[in-house]
């Protein structure tokens, strides 16, 4: 090792495979799916590393995906998502899409808040600080970790719901309105909100903090505690939320395919019919109905395209036992772990430019709640 880089483990405080079991109780555990279990064989007994990535290579990615850029798409992601929600809020949250979007702009605010606070302790200038009473790694897991993961699945599941009522309208246009009400949707909003919550409830009773000794720093300071079973709660949590991600995302997968052969197949029509305006009024009703599909499809797919890493990473764990933080591939696990969590702040950002360029309405208030223009001049330009 080269002597920059033994610099670079020494400020860092990179692990190593005999201080690993040390910290594998709480860092393992945050990291999501089996490694909360795991963490108690590895504590009692060693680990024999044969990945390919270096445990430097590992931890450093980490620092910098996670305690760095994520936090900064993180803060920029809960700007993003404030506005998005001072417009909807502006424009009336009346229809069952603006409900659907005005919640999913909510959970995306709260996990970017989340996202950022991860970041924080992630830093490492508060994670390996030796001054500190608390280890921030202990603290985010219940304070960050989780409420992410809470709120990443509530906006997945948001988004197939969106994916599905926009599906509905292309099967059955003309009874939609009457099985798609803003009442039920909103009924609906808040049934995901708390079936999510409550998947992730086992982790607060089997967790909880108190003093704990580190033996790295050979002090005791404030950190995550279990109760006796603890671990295998945890445990069902994270088969939750495993289920609840993979399903969702294939859920949008299917509606997204079938709103892009809609949109493809309205576009030939367009080509034979040859005037469309012809049908006057039905076809402006036809044209705003094709603009939200549009909007939605594509919303989907950047879905698909930012979770897609986190899928892969659940599925890879669930079959391959030593992708983990305490198995033979943990250096691999927590890199792809890192660009997940990037990927998912990611995801929370590019909201705005979607509605900003795809719903004339949303532009409109926009324009005049932001840039002082009134509501004329910008129906004008429109």
């Amino acid at each position: 090792m080269s002597s920059d880089v033994k610099e670079v483990t020494q400020f860092f405080g990179l692990l190593s495979p005999t201080n690993v079991s040390t910290e594998a109780s709480v860092f393992n555990a945050n990291l999501s799916g089996q490694a909360a279990a795991a963490a108690q064989d590895l504590v009692a007994a060693p680990i024999v590393n044969g990945d390919i990535i270096s445990e430097d290579t590992s931890l450093l990615m980490q620092t910098v995906l996670v305690g760095v850029i994520s936090g900064v798409i993180g803060v920029i992601g809960t700007v993003v998502n404030i506005l998005d929600i001072c417009v909807f809020l502006k424009q009336g949250v009346t229809d069952s899409v603006t409900i659907s979007l005005f919640s999913l702009a909510i959970a995306e605010l709260g996990s970017d808040v989340a996202m950022v606070w991860l970041s924080i302790c992630f830093n490492p200038w508060l994670r390996f600080s030796i001054d500190l009473s608390f280890d921030s790694i202990d603290i985010q897991y219940t304070t960050a970790c989780w409420p992410h993961i809470c709120l990443a699945r509530v906006t997945s599941w948001i988004t197939a719901y969106i994916s599905f009522e926009r599906c509905l309208c292309v099967v059955l246009p003309l009874k939609v309105k009457q099985i798609i009400t803003p009442q039920r949707t909103t009924g609906i909003m808040i049934t995901i909100y708390f079936a999510m919550m409550l998947s992730v409830s086992p982790v607060y009773y089997a967790t909880s903090f108190g003093p704990t000794f580190k033996p790295k720093i050979n002090r005791t300071v404030i950190g995550l505690i279990y109760i006796p079973g603890g671990p295998a709660l945890i445990k069902i949590s994270n088969t939750v939320a495993l289920f609840t991600q993979v399903s969702s995302f294939f859920i949008v997968i299917i509606c997204t395919v079938t709103l892009s052969q809609n949109l493809m197949m309205k576009a030939r029509w367009r080509m034979d019919a040859g005037n469309v305006n012809a049908a006057g009024g039905k076809a402006t009703s036809m044209d705003r109905d094709q603009k939200v599909v549009k909007m939605v499809t594509f919303i989907a797919t950047i879905f698909l395209l930012c979770f897609t890493p986190c899928v892969f990473h659940l599925l890879t764990e669930l079959f391959i036992p030593q992708y983990s933080v305490a198995g033979q591939f943990r250096n691999s696990y927590v890199i792809c772990w890192s660009f997940m969590k990037t990927f998912e702040a990611v995801n929370s950002c590019l909201s705005i430019f979607v509605y900003y360029n795809m719903s004339s309405k949303f532009r409109a208030v926009f324009l005049q709640m932001f840039c002082g223009k009134s509501a004329d001049l910008v129906k004008q330009k429109l």
